[in-house]
């Protein structure tokens, strides 16, 4: 059952509140996935008294495990060939469900379940396979806007934020103190490194994260040296163990780190210093001072919408009317000094921060 409180039904909602059995496909990216759940949470208090299963890769799972408002997670690659997802999710009698991606997979998929009410942006040529298509506004849209506007369509009410919504369950705790040691010190700040990324060229070099390492252990010479830790996929394994050997970190990645943990140690983390990928969107849910670096990817696609990120680009100087993803040579992230991010990171730690 969702537990988030009921917000007053509009006239407009397109799906009533009597609708008690939903399902939401979930996006494949981690960061994806935060930026959907205040979307989630909007719809949830449209239906006070719903189930609502959320469907996505089963990589995904610890990050959705602890949220009030999602009531059990199904994992599956929507092969059209895995009839015994389809088959549990025809024996959930499922009223309705909401596509947040847009794929033409997640719409022929949802069809063949045959849930009888399909909500989704009619893109990828996917029209017919929906019974509802919302309309979807022209012009650069950033990603939580688009789930926005579903849960908007969905309910008829606007959601209230688009800050991202997680949350740490006593499992991802434990998994966190095996990873870095418990009892937590609160004196000596934890400070997480995250140097990878899907692109090479989303990726700062990694000299410069270890610069910043170093220069954060001087800084606290008189005081606690900060607990390095250098995050990131089993992929990047080299790469994080390189930069933990010359920072003196720990190698989150050797030690097993899954997105559980991740999420319950950047919820205690004084420090997040990232590419563009989705532990910084794990570290808005916790308000976690961040520091993120962004290349030839715009930010404008991927807000996190709270005040304790700092965004680096490598243009801060395009043009308004230009998308970074355009310009590769200009906006490559080499073009990051790290004097600037230097200087970004003294006054996040410097600064009072409210957590949540």
């Amino acid at each position: 059952m969702s537990t988030t409180p009921e917000s007053p039904t509009s006239p407009s909602a397109h799906v009533p509140p009597s609708v008690e059995r939903l399902l939401i496909v979930l996006p494949s990216w981690v960061g994806d996935v935060c930026m959907a759940t205040p979307a989630i949470a909007h719809i949830a208090s449209h239906h006070p008294r719903a189930t609502i299963v959320a469907l996505g890769r089963p990589n995904l799972r610890p990050l959705i495990e602890g949220l009030p408002f999602v009531s059990a997670f199904e994992g599956g690659s929507l092969r059209m060939t895995d009839g015994g997802l389809r088959a549990r999710i025809r024996a959930q009698r499922t009223e309705a469900v909401l596509l947040l991606p847009n794929s033409f997979r997640s719409a022929l998929f949802t069809a063949l379940c045959r849930v009888p009410r399909r909500v989704g942006f009619a893109t990828d040529l996917r029209g017919l396979l929906l019974t509802d298509r919302v309309p979807r506004r022209d012009g650069v849209m950033n990603t939580s806007s688009m789930y926005g506007d579903l849960a908007e369509w969905w309910t008829g009410t606007t959601p209230p934020a688009c800050v991202p919504r997680l949350a740490v369950t006593s499992a991802d705790s434990s998994e966190a103190d095996r990873l870095v040691g418990a009892p937590h010190n609160p004196l000596r700040p934890l400070v997480i490194l995250n140097p990878g990324a899907n692109r090479a060229d989303k990726r700062w070099p990694k000299e410069r994260f270890v610069e910043l390492a170093q220069r954060m252990t001087y800084r606290a010479r008189t005081g606690t040296a900060p607990l390095i830790a250098v995050n990131g996929s089993p992929a990047e394994a080299e790469l994080c163990a390189l930069i933990a050997a010359q920072t003196g970190g720990m190698d989150l990645v050797a030690r097993g780190v899954t997105l559980g943990g991740l999420k319950a140690l950047l919820q205690r983390a004084a420090l997040l210093i990232t590419n563009d990928t989705g532990p910084r969107h794990i570290a808005a849910a916790f308000g976690t001072p961040t520091l993120a670096f962004f290349g030839p990817t715009d930010c404008r696609w991927t807000p996190t919408d709270y005040p304790h990120e700092r965004i680096m680009v490598a243009d801060p100087f395009l043009e308004e009317g230009l998308i970074a993803n355009d310009h590769p040579l200009r906006c490559a992230i080499t073009r990051i000094p790290v004097t600037d991010a230097w200087n970004a990171i003294e006054s996040l730690l410097d600064a009072p921060t409210a957590r949540k």
